[in-house]
């Protein structure tokens, strides 16, 4: 797959212009925020659909990859589709490590800190009439 890389979109902008919702009175949609909606609803069952085909279609050639790392193209040599192994992480059980030194629950209040939640655009197509 060709990684092609993004331009900032008029989403991503608007999700750093209005970080956190403030008002508690509700934007009325128009006629044409409606369609909007509609367009997203549609383009996304259609998305939806092309993900699974895709998703099919990747399942036939990893079942033939198997344990290879990649596929190539038999004339040039160079490959078409590589499924390799991600590096492996190190992970700090925190937790299990807090219970082996025994650190007070105080002490653990003391030093976390609340990360504010981002906000989700979701489209709820079920009230559209």
């Amino acid at each position: 797959m060709t990684h092609i890389p993004t331009t900032v979109t008029a989403e991503t902008e608007n999700r750093a212009l209005y970080k956190k919702a403030t008002m508690a009175t509700p934007a009325v949609a128009e006629p044409q925020h409606i369609q909007s909606i509609r367009r997203i609803v549609e383009l996304t069952r259609q998305s939806d659909l092309l993900l699974a085909e895709i998703s099919k279609e990747k399942a036939k050639l990893m079942g033939f990859i198997q344990n290879h790392e990649c596929m190539v193209n038999p004339a040039d040599g160079l490959e078409l589709v590589s499924w390799r192994n991600g590096s492996d992480k190190d992970e700090v059980d925190y937790d299990g490590l807090l219970l082996k030194l025994n650190v007070p629950p105080a002490t653990v209040k003391k030093f976390t800190k609340t990360k504010p939640g981002s906000r989700v655009f979701k489209v709820l197509d079920e009230n559209l009439n």
